[in-house]
Formats: structure tokens, sequence, C-alpha cells
């Protein structure tokens, strides 16, 4: 029967697992990055494919990776945008104060594609 245990750890070797591009850790997180950017340029909607073919893997600090779309719109698409306030309908004076009052206009907005996210999420749950 043990009655104690003893574990030493090299903590230059966890280093080395987590850390070095070819190390086990970072080999799993490059490939798992490698396949979110694959699905997400698969989900993105594509009209000249400017969008499509922005999406990059790019390895960041600490041993991290991350998935980008590197155009200035990607972010519009990604999140939508809301329904503007578009022309003043009516000025009313309050104690000798005007106060704009606008009215929701015409401007219908666009809903979220969200392509980064839901990619992600298709790649972290086929990993159970």
């Amino acid at each position: 029967m043990i009655t104690s245990l003893q574990v030493n750890l090299d903590q230059a070797g966890l280093d080395h697992l987590l850390k070095a591009p070819s190390g086990v850790v970072q080999t799993f997180m490059r490939r798992t990055t490698e396949r979110t950017a694959d699905e997400a340029r698969r989900r993105v909607p594509v009209l000249t494919g400017r969008l499509q073919r922005s999406i990059v893997i790019r390895r960041g600090a600490m041993g991290s990776w991350e998935v980008l779309a590197e155009t200035r719109y990607a972010y519009i698409i990604h999140e939508g945008l809301m329904k503007k306030s578009v022309t003043p309908t009516r000025i009313r004076k309050n104690g000798g104060v005007r106060v704009t009052v606008k009215k929701k206009g015409s401007g219908k907005g666009s809903k979220p594609q969200r392509f980064l996210m839901d990619a992600l999420r298709d790649i972290i749950g086929s990993l159970d």
C-alpha cells in the first residue's frame, strides 16, 4: 500500500510542451485554429471574395493562436448594423431649450453574420 507519493515536475519540459512550435499542445492549437479558419471561410458571405480571402491565422503572444478577418468591414458584417435614426421629424421647445426628436428611420440595418464565432463553436463542439 502506498502511503505517500512525490511528484517532481520539470518546468522546462512543461514549457516546451506548451510553447514550443513543434510541441504537442502548439501543434493541436495550430491545427484547431486552421480548421476554424477553414470553417469561417466556408461560412462567410461572399460578394467579391475579398472578405473570405482576408481570413487568416496568426500566432499570438504566449503561445496563443488567432483567426482574423483583415478587412475594414469584417466587423460590420460579423456584428451587423443597428437601425439608424435618420432625420429629425420635429423640434419642440422645452424650457427654452431646443430638443430634436428623432424618429427611427427607414435604415434597415443588417443582421449579424457571425462567421468567426459560429465556426469556432462548431470546431470546439466537434472536439468532444
